[in-house]
């Protein structure tokens, strides 16, 4: 995209104009479209925020949207929007996924090359939705009651054939399952 500063014009990427944009701040967009009349609306149309350009049948719709960043679906800074929650079920230690997280368990796996649970694309998934979060068991416990579990950190997608939306829905399921 070409922008002028000092007299001179200088190209910068896209995303570059994305990503600048102070939080909060709305973004005129303007749109193109086939000029395709609503069913049931008279040919008149009407609507002061569209102009239709009759040469072309297109029409212009201007509209003001204002952005928000899209939630990670791995928290990235501790302390920030990553902090550590823990859910213990009979000896399993359950947490959401966060970059700290991932990092931690990538810096304890690189001294024996052992192969871990770790996508490295989950730094740059996004949430489904706003309760949308990856939970993992990340440690169990010494007991005899957790003979033969696996201790391998890995992902948690069901218990009991019920498919784990996050780490709260992981210890509600629990609670269900216990008589609760």
């Amino acid at each position: 995209v070409p922008i002028s500063t000092s007299g001179q014009q200088v190209f910068v990427p896209i995303s570059a104009m994305i990503t600048s944009k102070p939080k909060g701040e709305a973004t005129k967009l303007k749109i193109i479209r086939k000029n395709q009349p609503p069913k049931g609306a008279d040919a008149g149309g009407g609507g002061n925020d569209t102009k239709t350009l009759s040469n072309d049948k297109k029409e212009r719709i201007e509209v003001c949207v204002e952005f928000q960043p899209i939630p990670p679906l791995a928290p990235r800074f501790h302390g920030v929007d990553a902090k550590p929650e823990y859910v213990l079920i009979a000896g399993l230690v359950f947490s959401r996924v966060s970059v700290p997280l991932l990092l931690e368990n990538l810096n304890l796996y690189r001294e024996d090359e052992t192969e871990t649970w770790i996508d490295t694309n989950l730094s740059d998934a996004y949430k489904r939705d706003a309760n949308h979060e990856l939970v993992v068991l990340i440690n169990v416990l010494k007991h005899d009651v957790n003979i033969g579990v696996p201790v391998e950190s890995r992902v948690v997608d069901t218990i009991d054939g019920t498919k784990v939306q996050s780490l709260y829905h992981l210890a509600m399921i629990a609670y269900k399952l216990g008589g609760g």
